[in-house]
């Protein structure tokens, strides 16, 4: 072969050997992070890694990933006095990007005067610790969501994409869990005025629904065989377990959450993923939350898409996230009674509304209970309490405008006898009325011949031209002592 003489190379040829040459030169000078950290060596360490990941122009986040997956290979880690992430904050405010050399960079580093002071150049170490926790937090937050999602997707059951008839041969699930009342796998208003008993109620509630008594001493139940959750925003722990314990509700089954005074699972993601997976271990079956008002943390109640928006969500983790299939929530009405506190959203929402009010023409202490909804028409009627266990059940007595009127006629009576007794010759009955100050017609009416029926008053028809009644006592004597003792 024959020999020529070597050419000078190119120039773009020179350049790119030099380039790397230079590149190779600074990569055996680059710090190499030990699979290991010791303790007495971690300061350095993590200085050193801090310094490259500098030098090497890594962006500030791109840095705290990296360089909290560093802390991680620390002997250990859980012994720093103050986050390490500090020492990334302190280099990354004191240095600039992407120095040349490394080795004579962390040189520096060991104290030369001239160097800024720390939180003055590029970036605060305090703020950076902040963004970072910021950032972390965030993280958490949205993996949190994300899971919650996934498990409620996972617990909720597959659309039931089949015909009519297909579903109809399949047994028929119970219909309702309290007859006539509460349905079977669905959502029920217990609405009340303030302090008239309304947790006391649903304390009664649960027992029948865990035990199979009938409720309020009328309504059959179908119980569940697992647990009843109680999300108890509204009195003391105490106060709670003294009530359900005096109702004699299955202590073993029942779970009281009380949330009084705490942060509302309900809206904080980790909080609501340990409460939901807890009540889902030990098969909770019917969650009651006590009250709408305190678990509701929406900027106003009478906004109905926010209430709407919180129903919602409510029944996905009631069903989604807890694996529960009846929901109870209740709620206070207005100062008449009449109709729950808020948007009218939340009346729309349940399959049937139960409502308590009190008299508030009578008796304060009598309490009256009505239901409707989906199939549910429950006539108001008056309820028994027992002191002693908290139990509650129906009279039969009728509604408060029943009772209005019994104790209107109650007072016709009294008035009627004693009119009666200072007109021993007795009275017409337009006398008799006229006597009385003309009050509403049909209950005077009606009182009056009530007493000519018990034989208190006599009705003796009336001689000559217009006949009519007249009306006098039969014992004026007893009627006296009788109205003096009631005095």
């Amino acid at each position: 072969m024959p020999e020529h003489a070597i050419g000078s190379p190119p120039a773009w040829l020179l350049s790119r050997v030099t380039k790397r040459t230079a590149t190779a030169s600074r990569d055996r000078e680059r710090f190499v992070l030990p699979e290991s950290i010791p303790d007495g060596q971690r300061h350095d360490v993590l200085k050193s890694y801090a310094a490259s990941l500098r030098a090497r122009n890594v962006t500030l986040d791109e840095a705290w990933i990296l360089f909290t997956r560093a802390v991680e290979r620390c002997e250990h880690p859980e012994t720093f006095r103050k986050a390490p992430e500090t020492i990334l904050a302190d280099i990354y405010s004191r240095y600039p990007a992407g120095h040349d050399d490394p080795a004579a960079w962390m040189r520096e580093l060991e104290g030369s005067a001239s160097l800024p002071a720390i939180g003055s150049p590029l970036l605060d170490p305090f703020e950076a610790e902040v963004e970072h926790e910021l950032r972390r937090l965030r993280i958490r937050k949205t993996a949190t969501e994300r899971l919650r999602i996934e498990t409620a997707e996972r617990a909720s059951e597959p659309l039931d994409v089949t015909t009519l008839a297909h579903q109809l041969e399949r047994p028929a699930p119970a219909r309702w869990r309290i007859g006539g009342l509460v349905a079977a796998d669905g959502s029920t208003l217990l609405s009340a005025q303030r302090k008239t008993g309304k947790t006391t109620l649903a304390l009664n509630a649960v027992r029948s629904i865990l035990e199979g008594c009938p409720f309020l001493g009328r309504f059959d139940v179908a119980p569940v065989s697992g647990a009843v959750a109680f999300l108890n925003f509204e009195v003391s722990r105490d106060t709670f377990n003294l009530w359900a314990s005096e109702v004699g509700v299955d202590a073993s089954r029942l779970l009281p959450v009380h949330l009084r005074g705490r942060l509302n699972p309900l809206v904080h993601p980790e909080e609501r993923e340990q409460l939901a997976r807890s009540l889902r271990e030990r098969e909770t079956e019917v969650v009651v939350v006590d009250t709408f008002t305190r678990a509701f943390r929406g900027a106003s109640e009478n906004d109905a898409a926010e209430v709407g928006r919180f129903l919602t969500d409510l029944d996905v983790f009631v069903r989604g996230e807890v694996g529960a299939t009846d929901l109870i929530l209740t709620a206070h009405t207005g100062w008449n009674g009449e109709r729950s506190r808020g948007s009218s959203a939340l009346e729309d929402w349940p399959d049937s509304i139960i409502t308590l009010r009190r008299d508030a023409d009578g008796d304060d202490s009598t309490r009256y209970f009505s239901a409707f909804g989906r199939d549910v028409e429950v006539e108001e009627d008056a309820l028994s309490f027992d002191p002693r266990t908290r139990a509650l059940s129906l009279t039969g007595a009728g509604s408060r405008r029943q009772a209005k009127a019994v104790r209107e006629e109650s007072e016709h009576m009294v008035t009627i006898q004693r009119i009666l007794l200072s007109h021993a010759e007795g009275l017409s009955g337009a006398d008799l009325y006229r006597e009385a100050g003309k009050p509403t017609s049909g209950p005077f009416t009606r009182a009056r011949e009530r007493l000519a029926g018990l034989g208190v008053v006599v009705a003796d028809k009336r001689s000559g031209r217009g006949g009519g009644m007249t009306y006098k006592l039969a014992d004026p004597v007893l009627v006296a002592a009788k109205l003096e003792g009631d005095a």
